[in-house]
């Protein structure tokens, strides 16, 4: 059987517990956290995940997954909703809510790009449900398939999807996790195909945040809240920066199929407004 902690002990140095804030002196530590997240979520790959993961089996708590592109925001959302479901620094569940843990998980997962490579990542899990992880290997996370997997195998779960500008969500993948331009677009197309298919598969497991969204309005939450039955914690929108600023508006955006997913899937953004026809 496919235990979402052997999933995440397979995906290696890709799976990451997040850390709560919760318990932090003040909104300014909170965001020191935040900062420093990536150091972290390195350390904790070193630790056996089985261990870190405390998951439990079918029928018991729920272990919630936030998945996105590279760079979309998933640390940023997981730590957000780590707080708000009251884990600790390793992600164990407190006694305060019916979840395990969260786990984020970026597409594709692993590593940094290879410029040479004449293929994609393979998608995991695969169409037959096979889940092998090659060390060091660099894989995209097929959340339709996952979520198949999960259910056919009566585990317990939740899955949060974020999407965000695509040529802001570019622009930072090319920072760090694949500096060839060529490259790094074929990973993300693909990425938001991905995002796509699982959420317009409508299974009542997945659930959209817009990054703009979950930046600018403090409700944006409120929905994936209540599917999993948590409340806000206080003060992130007080220092919750948006990461977009830093890279300023670009004048003018290509109607390609990656702005089409996205006006699609956050059709009440600022940047969906400036392109309606783009669809």
């Amino acid at each position: 059987m496919l235990s979402i902690a052997a999933f995440c002990l397979l995906l290696g140095e890709g799976a990451a517990v997040v850390p709560s804030l919760r318990g932090q002196p003040g909104l300014a530590a909170g965001r020191t956290v935040l900062d420093n997240a990536h150091s972290w979520v390195e350390e904790s790959n070193a630790v056996d995940m089985t261990q870190v993961l405390d998951l439990s089996g079918p029928g018991e708590k729920r272990n919630l997954f936030v998945v996105g592109p590279e760079s979309s925001g998933t640390k940023v959302l997981s730590r957000i909703l780590g707080t708000d479901l009251g884990l600790d620094l390793l992600g164990k569940n407190s006694d305060s809510n019916d979840f395990s843990v969260v786990v984020h998980m970026s597409i594709p997962q692993g590593g940094v790009c290879n410029a040479n490579a004449t293929t994609l990542p393979r998608d995991l899990p695969t169409a037959d449900g096979n889940h092998s992880v090659l060390k060091g290997e660099r894989v995209n996370i097929n959340v339709t398939r996952l979520v198949h997997e999960f259910k056919k195998r009566n585990e317990t779960f939740e899955v949060a999807m974020i999407i965000r500008d695509p040529m802001v969500t570019l622009a930072s993948k090319m920072e760090s996790h694949c500096k060839d331009h060529a490259t790094a677009l074929k990973e993300q197309q693909h990425a938001f195909e991905l995002v796509e298919e699982a959420v317009t598969a409508h299974s009542k497991h997945v659930h959209l945040i817009c990054y703009e969204e979950l930046m600018s309005n403090k409700t944006a939450l409120d929905s994936l809240r209540s599917e999993i039955d948590t409340a806000a914690s206080d003060g992130y929108y007080e220092e919750l920066h948006n990461e977009n600023s830093k890279y300023g508006l670009f004048e003018a955006y290509e109607c390609d199929a990656m702005l089409k997913t996205y006006i699609r899937l956050c059709p009440r953004t600022a940047l969906a407004e400036r392109y309606p026809f783009c669809h």
